[in-house]
């Protein structure tokens, strides 16, 4: 009796692992939905067909790609949205691959979810367009970005050589601000990133110009009754004024004083072409680049670019002229001191 009753449980044991093996294999690997508790990102897709998981895909995705961001700083806000900034992705190789993974799943995984109490979550990547970004990197710099202002000097009548104090700038951290965003997707409603600036800091300090005395001065003269000559020098010396040289670099006229144009307020007046005088956009000008190479050669500063004019002119030395030619002639000497070089330009009365 007692053997038959072991045969009996026995019998029982195997035909409720063979019940729960057959439940199992056709819960697991011949059910043509998803299980429960798994999700795509923030949705869920539990209980669904891959078709009807690739429609619930594609409609959240329409939802949250119309998300808003909004760039900001304390006084300043930009804003776009994820449609604009990123690819859309493509829901049914999304429920694809999630499904040819759920297929690999552990059994033992998928047995703790059945109830649906612990989840599966299967994460999309945002994939954002560069050349968005781009678009964004540009805006934000022309709105935020600020050059620093370095510290320079002003002659009062009264007080004699003053430090004017510089400025710090602000530059635009690409890779902090938009490490922001989200990498992945999920349930937004809003997406508010801060913009993150980077402080910049004057090249030359007040400290730095505490210590400035004159290294050499050197003085021309012009005809006052020349007017749009006498108006391109004052021009050309108001804009080379106050420049700051650090120490090791390069002065460039060309780059300090920049083109030539009617826009930026130069005029026609004589120049020296292939040896003769004819009128020319901002005739005059090399008066000011002749007069600070003669200052630079006092100062026993190294000349690193200088042409002579093709013909001798009147007011400085003969040979001690430096023509300049936007875009093919430029007066540069380097700053071969240990501290900065300040100019100080004037074009004043004759």
């Amino acid at each position: 009796m007692r053997y038959k009753k072991q045969l009996v449980y026995a019998g029982i044991i195997t035909l409720v692992i063979a019940a729960v093996s057959t439940y199992y294999y056709h819960s697991f690997f011949l059910f043509d939905k998803f299980l429960p508790g798994v999700k795509i990102a923030a949705l869920s897709i539990s209980g669904l067909n891959r078709e009807e998981a690739i429609m619930k895909v594609d409609e959240w995705l329409d939802t949250i790609n119309d998300t808003p961001v909004v760039f900001y700083t304390n006084d300043y806000s930009y804003q776009t949205n994820l449609k604009d900034l990123s690819h859309r992705p493509d829901a049914v190789k999304i429920v694809n691959d999630v499904w040819e993974k759920e297929k690999k799943r552990g059994i033992k995984s998928k047995i703790l979810t059945m109830d649906g109490g612990k989840e599966t979550v299967y994460s999309v990547k945002i994939s954002y367009d560069p050349n968005e970004i781009q678009k964004i990197v540009e805006e934000l710099s022309l709105n935020l970005n600020k050059d620093f202002q370095n510290a320079s000097l002003e002659i009062d009548k009264w007080t004699g050589l003053r430090i004017i104090p510089g400025v710090q700038g602000q530059k635009l951290n690409v890779d902090a601000t938009f490490a922001g965003m989200p990498g992945k997707w999920g349930d937004f409603t809003l997406l508010r990133i801060p913009v993150v600036l980077t402080k910049t800091e004057p090249v030359i300090n007040e400290e730095q110009l505490k210590i400035m005395g004159e290294l050499a001065s050197f003085t021309t003269w012009y005809n006052v009754n020349e007017v749009d000559r006498s108006h391109n020098l004052r021009l050309a010396a108001d804009t080379v004024n106050t420049t700051a040289i650090p120490p090791g670099e390069v002065f460039s006229f060309n780059r300090i004083v920049g083109e030539r144009t009617y826009e930026r307020g130069y005029r026609d007046a004589l120049i020296i072409n292939n040896g003769v005088f004819e009128p020319g956009l901002g005739g005059g000008i090399c008066q000011v680049s002749s007069t600070i190479y003669n200052a630079v050669l006092r100062a026993g500063l190294e000349i690193v670019e200088r042409h002579n004019h093709a013909l001798a002119v009147t007011y400085v030395p003969l040979g001690h002229d430096a023509t300049i030619a936007y875009g093919l002639q430029d007066f540069k000497f380097k700053n071969n001191t240990n501290y900065p070089i300040y100019i100080r330009a004037m074009a004043e009365s004759g």
